[in-house]
């Protein structure tokens, strides 16, 4: 857990939502995710990731990088799957390290029940989300 923790302290969450530009770190606030939620009309949200950032540190080449992009696509499109029929208000978005090897693509879920999409992740085996709230600092959260 050590590792994903500090892989994520190095870098930058994206949202990915037309017309709307958006980023955070975490343990820092953010205006432009304060100004997403807002237009949003949401209080608060969480960020889910089904890739596997455990082959993160592997990554050295660009090679390698599209290698490990190709293996996450499945669970992209997984997690986009179990989004929609959850029926929850999500926007995709990724993680992008500082020196942009590795990235990981997940959904920012808003307005939603926080335990219900712990419930939702744990289920699908995987142990962490990113919550945050309007005006809050982002938090890594091990489930």
């Amino acid at each position: 857990m050590e590792n994903l923790k500090n892989y994520l302290a190095i870098g930058n969450f994206e949202l990915f939502v037309s017309g709307i530009r958006a980023s955070f770190r975490l343990g820092e606030k953010s205006s432009s995710l304060d100004n997403f939620l807002k237009i949003k009309n949401a209080e608060n949200f969480v960020f889910i990731s089904f890739d596997d950032y455990q082959k993160v540190g592997t990554i050295n080449n660009a090679d390698e990088e599209r290698a490990y992009m190709v293996l996450q696509e499945e669970t992209g499109m997984s997690l986009i799957m179990k989004a929609g029929s959850e029926g929850w208000q999500y926007y995709l978005a990724g993680f992008r390290p500082d020196n942009n090897w590795a990235s990981i693509g997940g959904v920012i879920v808003v307005n939603n029940s926080e335990e219900n999409i712990k419930k939702t992740v744990r289920s699908a085996g995987y142990n962490w989300v990113v919550r945050g709230k309007f005006g809050g600092e982002p938090t890594l959260i091990f489930l």
